[in-house]
């Protein structure tokens, strides 16, 4: 078996190798825009480098997350793992039903040597399907493989006492969060800013944190490391450019 790894593939994505070589990959935004969701930074990821993906998982329909799960799910073999609204679309686009695993909050999914227990999230989850408005249940997935990885993959939400929870029942050792986010007007989309996020893993009780859902190049990361520092916890944070690999080091 080889070390687990996670990839950054875009603003929101990335892609997790278990010990045995599945590969899953996480909200594939990799660029274009969608109302209010413009103006992102586009990745150098291409989708062919992707079709080969075991699962696809997106934990909302928001553009930002959803973008480019259809046309990686399409040319391979992998299973789309996402809620009602991207369901649906998925088989108007023609994604065989058999590939098509549609999940709430609670429920779990297992393929190949992974299990991911999907998990309420506090943000929004919509889209524009066939010209209807669609919306369905934002998530947060627990990835457990075999090999004994335990990776808490956020999504968008907002701090909660759910974390505590989460820690209890599963033990993460590692936390994807999103900790920026874009302006839009008056208003600072940022669920879960540095502050924020350092008391998130605090709770989740993680050794190491990956930062997504920020330009690269961000001063998020940094501050989040400042915020988990003052708070006097040995938390690891991985800022992580378009492209790179994280390697877990041994799982004890």
């Amino acid at each position: 078996m080889s070390a687990p790894t996670i990839r950054r593939i875009g603003w929101a994505g990335y892609v997790v190798t278990t010990e045995t070589g599945t590969r899953l990959v996480i909200d594939p935004y990799l660029h274009g825009s969608e109302g209010s969701h413009s103006g992102l930074p586009e990745s150098p990821i291409t989708v062919s480098e992707l079709v080969d993906a075991d699962v696809v998982a997106v934990t909302h329909a928001a553009y930002d997350h959803r973008a480019q799960a259809i046309d990686v799910t399409l040319p391979g073999a992998a299973i789309l793992l996402c809620g009602s609204a991207l369901y649906g679309a998925a088989l108007d686009a023609g994604v065989p039903a058999e590939r098509c695993a549609g999940v709430v909050g609670g429920v779990t999914f297992q393929h190949a040597d992974v299990t991911i227990k999907a998990l309420d999230a506090r943000h929004t989850s919509n889209m524009i399907s066939n010209g209807q408005f669609v919306a369905d249940e934002p998530m947060s997935f627990m990835l457990t493989t075999k090999g004994g990885s335990r990776i808490f993959c956020g999504g968008d939400f907002s701090i909660s006492g759910d974390m505590r929870t989460w820690r209890e029942l599963f033990a993460p050792r590692v936390a994807v969060l999103g900790i920026g986010g874009v302006q839009l007007g008056p208003v600072d989309t940022t669920e879960l800013p540095p502050a924020d996020a350092a008391i998130a893993a605090d709770w989740l009780g993680v050794s190491t944190v990956i930062a997504v859902h920020h330009v690269p190049g961000d001063s998020a990361p940094e501050e989040l490391a400042r915020e988990i520092a003052a708070r006097g916890l040995d938390i690891e944070v991985v800022a992580l450019e378009f492209g790179q690999t994280w390697t877990q080091p041994t799982v004890t």
